[in-house]
């Protein structure tokens, strides 16, 4: 993989850890609970949760399914074919 690929595999994860972490710190948020209460829950640190609401976390697939059922929502992962480089 090239140095460009792989900064732009590196942005790509960057907004997609920070997308989730949105939409867990707004179901957490809607929910009432405090980061402290679910982690308590989840058997984590809150700074755990704070990493991952922030989308500096880095969790397993497996844990981040446990992690959304902990917040009350459902992962979904969404594929699509990457669109071929333009030469110019």
């Amino acid at each position: 993989m090239s140095i460009e690929a792989t900064d732009r595999t590196d942005a790509t994860v960057r907004v997609i850890a920070g997308d989730v972490g949105r939409a867990l710190a707004a179901a957490r948020t809607r929910s009432g609970r405090t980061r402290a209460q679910l982690a308590r829950e989840l058997g984590v640190s809150d700074v755990t949760l704070l990493e991952l609401e922030h989308g500096r976390g880095n969790p397993t697939i497996g844990r981040l399914v446990r992690y959304a059922a902990g917040y009350g929502v459902e992962l979904h992962i969404t594929t699509r074919t990457a669109r071929p480089k333009r030469t110019p």
